[in-house]
């Protein structure tokens, strides 16, 4: 798990660094990159980081929604031309998918420990 969580913490710093490069089509549009970005870093990273494993649980879940936030820049702003959108739905996807197997192998983590009740 602890790859896929530094993944995207790598994915999260490319899209700020990305904002930065690419030439964007309003200022809007960079600081949503910006922003989107070191959210995605700082949940991933906070998934990454060893804290319990019902937190893990919850930081895995966001990073998996801002991954669906970036892959869906059509519906934040539907002007926005094609050429731009794409590099944002594939690393919104790679977000989402390796969020979701975070998910996935934190909450069979999860259910094999005994209950400490």
């Amino acid at each position: 798990m602890a790859c896929m969580g530094w993944i995207n913490v790598a994915l999260g710093v490319w899209l700020v660094v990305a904002a930065c490069e690419v030439r964007q089509a309003s200022g809007t549009a960079m600081i949503e990159h910006i922003a989107t970005g070191l959210f995605v870093a700082l949940a991933a990273l906070w998934a990454a980081l060893p804290f319990r494993p019902a937190t893990r649980l919850v930081a895995c879940w966001t990073v998996v929604l801002s991954g669906l936030w970036v892959a869906a820049p059509f519906a934040v702003a539907p002007e926005r031309p094609s050429v731009s959108v794409t590099p944002d739905v594939i690393v919104g996807l790679a977000i989402v998918v390796l969020g979701t197997a975070s998910t996935l192998t934190e909450a069979r983590r999860i259910a094999g420990r005994p209950s400490q009740d």
